[in-house]
């Protein structure tokens, strides 16, 4: 219980530190800070394996357009978005993925983000079926 307690604490504290949610997509895009990955794995197969591996906080949403081709991860609270991850077919088959953090973010989250959700992301992108699947 006081894991969620201390996650809610977190949101609230840096509330004003995220991109307002009823901002278009666009905008957040146009703000937030960028970071770019390519894998030689499929979306899907790299969205779930982040989905099992990575420790989220409350708020957290897996949304997926299978037609396209496209997932997404995305924290929200509070009216805020305060991290973005798009998962897309890469223009040479593989994935390209998209990581997105709103500015302003505190230190200490970035340092939290790295280590519960970047490094699951990483692992993933290289070895998402806990295979050892050698990258093509």
């Amino acid at each position: 219980m006081k894991p969620i307690l201390l996650a809610f604490a977190c949101l609230a504290l840096t509330a004003c530190a995220g991109t307002p949610q009823r901002a278009p997509a666009d905008a957040f895009a146009a703000m937030a800070e960028t970071a770019h990955l390519i894998s030689a794995h499929g979306p899907e197969a790299i969205s779930a394996c982040f989905e099992a591996q990575g420790d989220f906080l409350p708020g957290a949403r897996f949304l997926s357009d299978e037609a396209a081709g496209v997932w997404l991860y995305r924290l929200r609270g509070f009216g805020t978005t305060f991290e973005e991850i798009a998962f897309t077919p890469g223009t040479a088959g593989g994935s390209a993925i998209e990581v997105r953090l709103s500015p302003g973010l505190r230190a200490r989250w970035r340092r939290d983000f790295e280590r519960d959700r970047l490094a699951a992301l990483e692992a993933c992108a290289l070895d998402p079926d806990g295979a050892r699947t050698p990258l093509r």
